[in-house]
């Protein structure tokens, strides 16, 4: 059957992964998804040669199924997804069962201590790839593309304003503060004063 791994470096998945068929529908065939805690570069993303500790996950709770290893205690502690298809690829004419989307959904960093080693930060690359084996082609692997996510920045600047026109921009003729203006950042979800 078909065997994909993607490795993760420093990405943490928020939940599990969601296999579908390319059109977004459900898989009623078997599949197994697989998910390992073990070091990001002791993973060998070949399916055939694996040996890396393997487990699956139900309700949140991870049960070992292969390797020596201890199961991650969350999805923040994932490192590698392995996805076992129980089925073979159809041909190409088939639309729907030719392709099969694996999605993770990762999380944004460190939402409580922005400065900690698992927050993104500005200029931060994220870079993944996938393998998979298939027993259509026994001796040969397909390797995706490498994929770059990079994160962006902000920053809040030193200009203070008066929008006079109220289109968030300033232009010519809106005066900047007199010097002394306190500033208040609120929390648009909470109307808490960020600190």
């Amino acid at each position: 059957a078909e065997a994909a791994i993607v490795r993760l470096r420093r990405e943490r998945l928020s939940g599990p992964a969601i296999v579908q068929w390319n059109d977004g529908s459900t898989i009623a065939s078997p599949y197994t998804t697989y998910y390992s805690g073990d070091a990001p570069n002791t993973i060998n993303q070949d399916p055939r040669t694996n040996t890396s500790t393997w487990c699956t996950e139900a309700a949140g709770t991870f049960t070992l199924v292969s390797g020596v290893g201890p199961c991650p205690a969350t999805f923040r502690d994932v490192t590698a997804v392995k996805v076992a298809l129980g089925f073979n690829f159809a041909k190409k004419t088939d639309a729907v069962k030719s392709g099969v989307k694996i999605t993770l959904n990762a999380l944004a960093g460190d939402l409580v201590d922005p400065f900690s080693p698992q927050a993104n930060l500005a200029g931060d690359i994220y870079t993944n790839r996938f393998v998979l084996t298939s027993p259509s082609f026994p001796k040969q692997r397909v390797i995706s593309n490498t994929v770059n996510v990079r994160v962006v920045g902000f920053s809040l600047g030193d200009l203070v304003f008066n929008d006079a026109n109220g289109d968030g921009n300033w232009d010519a003729g809106e005066g900047t503060a007199p010097a002394g203006v306190t500033i208040n950042l609120y929390d648009n979800a909470t109307g808490n004063l960020i600190d």
